[in-house]
């Protein structure tokens, strides 16, 4: 038996699972090529740093396809109690460049749930784009949407505001 075994008597708790069984992720969506899958323990809670490029701010942050933007106090995020599986999506938005300077305060929130874009808070002619981060337009739409997609990294146009999504 493996308790009695050297180094294996020093645990004071061991549990053996079966493959996947009981095992619970956060799945954190990032820039283009994969996604980073952190095991977690149900009952806890984790805490993240969300740091926004240079020219960019954070403009939704949702946790199991929750917004929870208001939750993100002084670049940390602490999720809920974990009860299983979970998605962590940040969405950046683009606050200016050399030519515009920072787009005026608007109520555009662009949230992201596994392969779903959403956006809300858009005039009703709102011009959307959806472009692949290549720049090749990918599907557009006019208002608040709904778009599914495949997974990858996208950059999501709303009238003259810029956000950068991962789904």
């Amino acid at each position: 038996m493996f308790m009695s075994a050297v180094g294996w008597s020093e645990f004071v708790n061991i549990v053996e699972y079966e493959d996947g069984e009981d095992a619970h992720y956060i799945t954190i969506r990032m820039g283009e090529g994969g996604v980073l899958r952190q095991s977690v323990e149900v009952g806890q809670t984790y805490t993240y740093a969300v740091n926004a490029d240079e020219g960019w701010e954070v403009n939704t942050l949702t946790f199991d396809g929750k917004d929870m933007t208001s939750m993100l106090m002084d670049g940390q995020f602490s999720t809920p109690v974990i009860i299983g599986n979970a998605e962590l999506n940040v969405v950046f938005r683009q606050t200016g460049n050399s030519v515009k300077g920072r787009v005026a305060e608007s109520n555009v929130k662009v949230c992201v749930n596994s392969n779903t874009i959403t956006v809300k808070g858009a005039k009703d002619d709102a011009p959307v784009e959806v472009y692949s981060i290549n720049g090749v337009k990918v599907t557009s739409s006019v208002g608040n949407a709904s778009i599914s997609l495949q997974s990858g990294a996208y950059i999501v146009r709303v009238g003259n505001e810029t956000f950068k999504v991962r789904l």
